[in-house]
């Protein structure tokens, strides 16, 4: 999430250049600010299915595979796997993520022997080593085969071995955390607001763009007709006891805004959203969410985003004329 911040400053380093595998800008808060960002690189190479509007800032755009046109290592937690087969042939110059890197590694002679190698190679080197069965016997099997025996689960396994942490104990009292007083985290689980700092009674709701609707798959499948058809339109979810509260019926449009900006978007009344709460599913490009959320409002400890926690205002459109 620092990203933008470290392009644009130039600090710990100057970032000149950037290579992106289905780099999606609408996945950042405060959208405008990464466009911004990959506009100031002096070079900038995406990865990615579509011509999204992230890849229209790239200097190089390389077509990469669906699922439909490569092959894949794929395990089972019952002991099983299989190497699924492509059902078409890559269209055009399209490429795996996998081959692309391979072959720049090689291209350039990169420090990085089993990447040079490829995909297939690191599967059965470093994966299937020591239990007999090769990459072309997965290849050649109908369905998932036997790799290893499963092994039965033991209740507090992980407990009797040790735990990765200082004391190889379960910690709620993190001994990293504790040994770091110059980060200032609590070394204990201690409850913080999770909303931002607006005022509530300006922003009374709050808003979350981390929901997920059928057919959509982040912002990637926002320009295919067929799932584009099953919302076409930028719709908030909100409950009927506010939206009865707020006049609007299904179909209206509503403003959402925050202290960053507003989003103009259908309403759906439903009875599955609490009350306060109104979903919105980022990545519509004529009103992406995520351009309200707050860069600089993140965990303290993960650095994750809040999509799901900022306040927010809502009210019903005015009509034109």
């Amino acid at each position: 999430m620092d990203l933008p911040r470290q392009i644009l400053e130039g600090t710990p380093y100057p970032m000149r250049a950037l290579m992106g595998l289905g780099l999606n800008a609408k996945m950042f808060p405060n959208t405008p600010r990464m466009y911004q960002a990959l506009e100031a690189l002096d070079f900038f190479v995406d990865v990615d299915l579509f011509l999204t509007k992230t890849a229209k800032y790239a200097d190089i755009v390389l077509p990469a595979c669906s699922s439909f046109e490569r092959g894949e290592f794929k395990p089972y937690p019952n002991g099983t796997a299989w190497y699924t087969s492509p059902a078409i042939a890559p269209l055009g110059e399209a490429k795996s993520d996998t081959d692309i890197l391979t072959e720049l590694a090689r291209y350039m002679d990169l420090p990085d022997e089993t990447l040079k190698k490829g995909y297939d190679y690191f599967i059965q080197t470093y994966i299937l080593d020591g239990l007999g069965v090769t990459i072309d016997q997965l290849k050649q099997a109908e369905l998932p085969i036997p790799i290893a025996p499963p092994q039965a689960y033991t209740d507090r396994q992980e407990l009797d071995k040790g735990l990765k942490t200082p004391t190889g104990k379960f910690e709620l009292k993190s001994a990293v955390i504790e040994q770091h007083p110059e980060w200032g985290l609590d070394a204990l689980p201690t409850y913080r607001e999770p909303l931002d700092e607006a005022d509530p009674k300006a922003y009374p709701f709050t808003l979350t763009s981390g929901s997920r609707i059928p057919g959509a798959l982040h912002s990637r499948l926002h320009e295919v007709p067929m799932g584009r058809a099953l919302r076409p339109e930028p719709t908030a979810d909100m409950n009927q006891g506010d939206c009865l509260r707020l006049g609007v019926c299904e179909g209206d449009t509503i403003v959402i805004s925050t202290l960053r900006g507003a989003v103009t978007v259908k309403v759906h009344p439903t009875q599955s959203v609490p009350a306060g709460l109104v979903n919105l599913y980022h990545g519509y490009p004529e009103a992406n969410v995520n351009d309200l959320m707050d860069e600089d409002h993140l965990d303290p400890y993960s650095g994750f985003p809040a999509y799901r926690s900022t306040r927010c205002a809502v009210a019903k459109a005015e009509k034109e004329g």
